[in-house]
């Protein structure tokens, strides 16, 4: 879709409604997250090396590559259109910035996840002085066309 204003028509057991003016953004990131027995959130993220989830009782670890599920990237080259599962080697167009304790960390990679529609996959390599705990503040950068970066919801991280 084209930014800008959309309606969208929700069907659900047979009935109907349309919303009109939904706002549509060229990029909107969003962190997939899990709670734990206490409500608080994590990323839902995997280390690369083996693809076991990062949680507090399997943290993180300096050096790790891990890999976070999120929404809302934008476009991606080879491009795609609304509704399409995505295809390996869909790569992210727009800039990504990455904040482990609310600072910037180099990117790995970002693409659209093979044969799902809407989740983007982007990694990093937790750095070396990153602090150790089961809450590590974790979010992403945006930038759009128009230049101005929109932020995710800040997420955690257990790093150990």
């Amino acid at each position: 879709l084209a930014p800008g204003l959309a309606s969208v028509k929700i069907t659900v057991n047979g009935g109907s409604s349309t919303i009109d003016n939904v706002p549509v953004s060229a990029v909107n990131p969003g962190i997939f997250e899990t709670a734990d027995t206490s409500g608080r959130k994590y990323a839902v993220a995997t280390k690369d090396v083996d693809g076991s989830y990062v949680s507090t009782s399997n943290p993180a670890r300096r050096g790790d590559v891990i890999r976070v599920y999120l929404t809302g990237l934008g476009q991606v080259t080879p491009s795609t259109a609304t509704n399409r599962a995505g295809i390996a080697g869909q790569m992210v167009l727009a800039p990504i910035i990455v904040g482990v304790n609310n600072a910037g960390v180099p990117l790995g990679t970002a693409e659209y996840m093979p044969g799902v529609i809407g989740i983007y996959m982007v990694t990093f390599t937790v750095p070396a002085d990153a602090p150790s705990g089961s809450s590590i503040p974790l979010s992403f950068g945006v930038t759009g066309p128009n230049g101005t970066t929109v932020y995710s919801n800040t997420s955690n991280l257990a790093i150990q």
